[in-house]
């Protein structure tokens, strides 16, 4: 597990700046982090295409309501995939491809019905057609951005859990009635357990939420809760440590003004990148991907139209 406080410690080791340097300060490296984060980790992770930021959230369709927000924290404001599930149906057939419709073709559907496809509408999905009753949901997976690094001290430590308590080892000052926490997984990764719950009482080391049911079965003792869109573990794989470490050192220098020091850095950022993604690529090598013909007779936009049609939705 990589922690904030062990990042600062990474970069620290990497460089050596003036102490009187407002950037040296650990909320000013931890903010460079994310910034290289954005700017650098994570367009090369998503390049080697391995779902390591895959998230799944259902989406409760309306009655009478065509048109959904795409979940906000979702990188670039997109989806992975898309699915139309029939509520309460566990069986193989209670979930299909919901397959894009180009704008252009939005009038050949109906106006209501159980939806059979969708398209993109600046930040919303509009489903097609309208969802005529509540008896589906859209099962959406989309890549998450990783939250916000801080250090473990600006996070709570779970001890243990009962019902809607949880137990803390201690509990940060920002913490109060009202706040919107995320549950962060105590090991490296992109461990977000659940995100955006309501605290509604803090006693000493005990916070207090709604119900049992806003707090993730998977939680455990080790695990974090923290501040809406932060996290006190680095939500990356633990081989991209050392080039996020170096690249926030490189920003830190070149800051600073220390430009030889950046040079020397940037060789090494170099390399650094050409070993990771190598190591992040494949993630499995004894076994080769499944081809699946999506367009097929049974899974096509064909068969699904041929559903709604016919209404044969098991």
């Amino acid at each position: 597990m990589i922690t904030g406080d062990r990042f600062l410690q990474g970069v620290k080791r990497r460089v050596t700046v003036p102490a009187s340097q407002v950037l040296v300060n650990n909320a000013g490296m931890l903010q460079l982090a994310d910034d290289v984060t954005r700017d650098k980790i994570v367009p090369l992770i998503m390049a080697v295409n391995q779902n390591f930021f895959i998230y799944r959230e259902t989406i409760a369709l309306v009655a009478d309501q065509a048109e959904y927000q795409i979940p906000y924290r979702s990188i670039a404001r997109g989806l992975r995939e898309l699915k139309l599930h029939a509520v309460g149906n566990t069986g193989s057939g209670g979930t299909s491809n919901l397959p894009q419709i180009a704008l252009e073709d939005a009038h050949l559907f109906p106006q209501s019905g159980v939806p059979s496809g969708f398209y993109f509408q600046g930040d919303r999905i509009v489903v097609l057609p309208t969802p005529i009753n509540t008896s589906y949901e859209l099962y959406s997976w989309y890549d998450l951005q990783p939250s916000q690094i801080v250090q473990t001290t600006d996070a709570a430590r779970v001890a243990s859990v009962s019902t809607n308590v949880v137990t803390c080892t201690s509990v940060p000052s920002t913490m109060t009635a009202g706040v919107l926490v995320d549950f962060i997984q105590g090991v490296s990764g992109c461990g977000t357990l659940a995100m955006d719950e309501a605290i509604t009482n803090v006693s000493g080391t005990q916070i207090t939420f709604a119900s049992a049911d806003d707090i993730p079965s998977t939680l455990v003792a080790g695990d974090y809760i923290s501040i809406k869109q932060t996290t006190p573990v680095l939500q990356i794989p633990d081989e991209a440590q050392p080039l996020l470490e170096t690249l926030t050192a490189l920003r830190l220098l070149k800051a600073v003004g220390d430009f030889d020091g950046a040079s020397q850095l940037m060789q090494d950022a170099a390399q650094q990148e050409t070993d990771l993604k190598k190591i992040l690529q494949p993630r499995i090598e004894g076994e080769p991907t499944k081809i699946v013909n999506r367009q097929g007779l049974v899974r096509g936009k064909g068969f699904n139209y041929w559903r709604l049609r016919s209404g044969y939705y098991p």
